[in-house]
């Protein structure tokens, strides 16, 4: 089998998440799947790959603990993709000029 050994990082943890055990499981991406429990005490199946890199850090407990840098930021960002973006039911081709 290609890629990491899931076995080799049981009881390592990775940000909030401890890895239980191998599932021995792909998901519908051909990605591994593992068991693994937050600090918060929920336990997720999630692909291993994704916890290992950081882009998965916790079970999604950590949500609602954004700063209010953080907030603004991605209140920021969806502000400028969606007045950047032209409407689809825009017949005329014109766009807001700010």
């Amino acid at each position: 089998m290609r890629g990491y050994n899931i076995d080799n990082y049981v009881g390592k943890k990775f940000n909030k998440l401890t890895l239980i055990k191998n599932l021995n499981k792909i998901d519908k991406h051909n990605s591994k799947l593992a068991l693994f429990k937050c600090d918060c005490g929920n336990v997720r199946e999630l692909v291993f790959t994704q916890v290992l890199k950081g882009k998965i850090k916790s079970c999604g407990c950590m949500q609602g603990n954004l700063s209010n840098i953080e907030k603004e930021k991605q209140h920021s960002n969806l502000l400028n993709f969606y007045s950047t973006k032209t409407q689809k039911n825009n017949s005329t081709g014109h766009t807001r000029n700010n």
